[in-house]
């Protein structure tokens, strides 16, 4: 496991293009967009923050660190095994197994679900002969739940926000791989047009969701403060 210095290194340069079976190229031949720059701190001032302004603390449940092996979305009738996914040496998140499209794959320098901040897991969305792993993830809306089997044999429930589609020339970094004390999940596949020319889907769907429920207490760490769930 990475140290958090490397993972905030290799977060910010892995921004994702995940490519359909034709897809042979990355939308952008220059490489992903430029990490995002370190965070400033504040301009002083001497008002005291409202109240209302801070974000409410994180009490829900946190997970100890078990990497993901089963992906299930009953509102989809979507089963999988899950693989995991690194960087490539020019710092890109690798594409996902072509020869086993059926299969999703979790990127591993990232939180893994249920521990705080955004697990990530890619899918193709296509392959040369049938459709791939994430093909129906258009169909989920607000609410739906998404179960990930985790190797110590707890199961993590995240309850989808919202399904958004952006151009791979405009590929939300920050909003996917951003830290968090909220443990969430994004869900990464291709959408939008296919270019014949190019080979390739011209856009990114992502469904951002966030923890909502576990199915094993025993392999819950500490929450807030420390105290075991």
């Amino acid at each position: 496991m990475p140290d958090r210095r490397t993972v905030g290194r290799t977060l910010g340069a892995a921004s994702l293009a995940v490519l359909g079976w034709g897809a042979w190229r990355w939308s952008q031949p220059d490489g992903p967009p430029a990490p995002p720059p370190l965070a400033k701190p504040p301009a002083p001032t001497t008002a005291a923050p409202r109240p209302s302004a801070r974000p409410a603390p994180w009490t829900g449940p946190v997970l100890r660190r078990s990497v993901p092996v089963r992906l299930a979305i009953p509102k989809i009738r979507l089963e999988a095994f899950v693989d995991a996914v690194g960087l490539t040496r020019d710092g890109r998140v690798e594409t996902p197994s072509y020869a086993q499209p059926t299969r999703a794959a979790w990127y591993r320098y990232g939180p893994t679900p249920g521990e705080p901040g955004p697990a990530v897991i890619l899918g193709h969305v296509d392959s040369k002969s049938k459709v791939a792993v994430f093909f129906y993830l258009t169909r989920l809306t607000s609410g739906a739940a998404v179960e990930i089997g985790r190797a110590d044999g707890s199961r993590a429930v995240f309850t989808v926000e919202s399904v958004e589609r952006f151009a791979k020339t405009a590929f939300p970094t920050e909003r996917v791989y951003a830290g968090s004390p909220v443990p969430q999940l994004r869900l990464v596949t291709c959408g939008g047009q296919f270019d014949r020319r190019r080979q390739e889907y011209l856009d990114n769907v992502i469904v951002f969701a966030r923890l909502t429920g576990v199915t094993s207490a025993a392999s819950t760490g500490p929450g807030p403060g420390g105290k075991p769930r």
